[in-house]
């Protein structure tokens, strides 16, 4: 009997999973707002938004189109180390696309549709995907600690840094050895996600990946301060990587859809850390945030549309 209710309680939990998932979301994203918007003048914030130099933005508008461009060539660089054949022009619209289904979904569901979009386009392992992409990732994250660790080496000089370097260090000795290890397995689905995370041992793959990823890195930066400039002088050399490791940590932590409440409160109060006032901050993490997203809507927007209307018209031949 206890069995059955067991079970019975687990079909519930299954049958309203959706339901808590999006409620959950919902309250996530409701909360992080809530946090950005508590005690702030939207009177000042639209006084604020209005010094916004519309030649800025479009430049910031172009710029970030050029950083997804970027990591569509990393990624490609990284799964030509699987499948040789393929081509930047395949895999371009699949980032887009990624991009466009997380603003969608949450904890970056557009990314596990990437992998079955490219699975089916070339004919290749998810496994094998997967592991290519958790390479992707790491590689990523590790650059942009390199860019952000003279920051926090000269605004916070103790031995805190160094020990972070340090663990990042073990870490990426750690992610290597698990890439060894279920690389040398005989067979299996870990086999094939060892050998897509292999590719971090080709050199022809990695360094080249690593300069796009600086590439991306750089172009993300610019943007923060060109955007900051029309807020008055920029009085912090760090600003722009300050701005984007807080950003980052934010959105890391809860993966709402589109990063939306969690990018606008960690942006918000790390431009406050700065010494801006809490308008100023979050006037410019709203438009950050909309540099980020208006080239991926209307790119994802515009390819969702035309793979939609290509498949039909695919079906509609079948049916002749």
């Amino acid at each position: 009997m206890n069995i059955k209710k067991g079970g019975s309680g687990l079909e519930r939990l299954k049958r309203y999973k959706n339901w808590i998932l999006r409620i959950s979301v919902v309250a996530v994203v409701g909360l992080t707002l809530y946090i950005s918007l508590r005690g702030t003048d939207l009177k000042e914030v639209e006084a604020a938004m209005k010094k916004v130099s519309p030649f800025s933005f479009l430049i910031s508008f172009f710029l970030n189109f050029l950083v997804v461009c970027a990591k569509a060539g990393r990624l490609t660089i990284l799964l030509r180390g699987i499948e040789k054949g393929i081509r930047y022009r395949e895999v371009l619209p699949i980032i887009f696309l990624s991009y466009f289904y997380n603003m969608i979904f949450p904890m970056r569901g557009g990314d596990i549709l990437g992998v079955i979009l490219l699975s089916r386009l070339k004919n290749l392992s998810k496994a094998n995907l997967f592991g290519v992409l958790v390479v992707d990732k790491f590689i990523d994250g590790f650059v942009f600690f390199i860019c952000s660790f003279p920051l926090i080496y000269s605004v916070f000089p103790s031995t805190h840094p160094v020990k972070a370097l340090f663990i990042v260090l073990l870490l990426f000795i750690l992610f290597v050895s698990i890439a060894k290890i279920f690389g040398n397995k005989k067979e299996g689905i870990l086999k094939r996600f060892g050998e897509g995370m292999n590719t971090i041992f080709e050199k022809k793959r990695a360094f080249p990946a690593i300069l796009m990823t600086f590439l991306s890195w750089f172009l993300q930066i610019s943007i923060v301060y060109i955007l900051l400039l029309n807020f008055g002088k920029i009085t912090k050399w760090w600003a722009g990587i300050w701005f984007l490791l807080a950003v980052n940590l934010s959105i890391l932590t809860v993966q709402s859809p589109g990063n939306i409440g969690t990018m606008e409160a960690g942006g918000t109060y790390s431009l406050m850390l700065m010494g801006y006032p809490k308008e100023t901050s979050f006037s410019f993490t709203i438009l950050y945030h909309l540099v980020n997203l208006l080239p991926v809507i209307i790119a994802g927007g515009i390819i969702s549309i035309y793979m939609g209307t290509w498949k039909l018209s695919k079906e509609n031949e079948k049916n002749r």
